[in-house]
């Protein structure tokens, strides 16, 4: 087993924090101790724009929720040194999921997001709401079947600052045609507890959610379009 320096560095101009996380000779990473998982944590908290985590030539970009402190999202970076882009799928979405998993406690950050939506629906919660949620579970689909072949930047959620596995589009506001695509569970968490919608600051309603059907990406405006004639 061989062991990488990871170097970690928030936007902010603060001290960096260098760690040394086993991994495997094809960069497989391996068992993290709860002091550097606990690192990690405090490091990502501290600094509102994430972390970037180095290990070996690949770079990830760790966030967390402002508003759910304990959500923390893993994704690759675009700026990785060495030869990233010649390293498998596979190997890239394992390193992925393996540090997310191991800074949720196990979990993926989707499953932490679905388990706390859960804990927020009693069967008080309004109709309104259900309503919404309801729309949002309509409309949402699994992001790599679109196939959608368009820069990354664009498929990113607003919410979770990475690109979802399960998307939904919806408005950026109800005066705009301009779409977003979100992580369906975390727009639901949003939604459940209601917050305002992420760029307008407007209440979330049905209205803002979108089928994927109604949506186009126009390369010329650099976003996506609503399309439809009606909601």
């Amino acid at each position: 087993m061989l062991q990488e320096n990871t170097f970690l560095q928030g936007e902010q101009r603060m001290p960096p924090v260098f760690l040394s996380l086993p991994v495997d000779d094809r960069g497989r990473l391996q068992h993290v101790s709860q002091g550097a998982v606990s690192s990690l944590h405090d490091e990502v908290r501290n600094n509102p724009g994430g972390v970037t985590v180095r290990l070996g030539s690949s770079e990830y970009r760790i966030t967390c929720s402002q508003e759910l402190p304990d959500f923390f999202s893993v994704a690759a970076t675009q700026n990785n040194t060495g030869n990233q882009g010649e390293q498998p799928v596979w190997l890239r979405d394992a390193l992925q999921s393996t540090n997310a998993r191991q800074l949720n406690n196990g979990r993926t950050a989707t499953e932490v997001m679905e388990e706390q939506l859960d804990r927020l629906l009693p069967s008080r919660v309004s109709a309104g709401v259900q309503g919404v949620l309801g729309k949002i579970d309509a409309c949402l689909f699994v992001t790599e079947q679109a196939d959608f072949q368009i820069p990354c930047v664009h498929l990113t959620c607003p919410i979770t600052l990475s690109i979802p596995e399960r998307g939904v589009f919806a408005r950026t506001s109800l005066q705009s045609d301009v779409c977003c695509l979100y992580d369906s569970t975390a727009l639901k968490e949003q939604v459940s507890r209601r917050l305002p919608h992420p760029i307008s600051r407007e209440a979330i309603t049905g209205a803002h959610i979108i089928p994927k059907e109604q949506c186009h990406f126009d390369s010329g405006k650099g976003a996506f379009i609503f399309d439809g004639t009606s909601l």
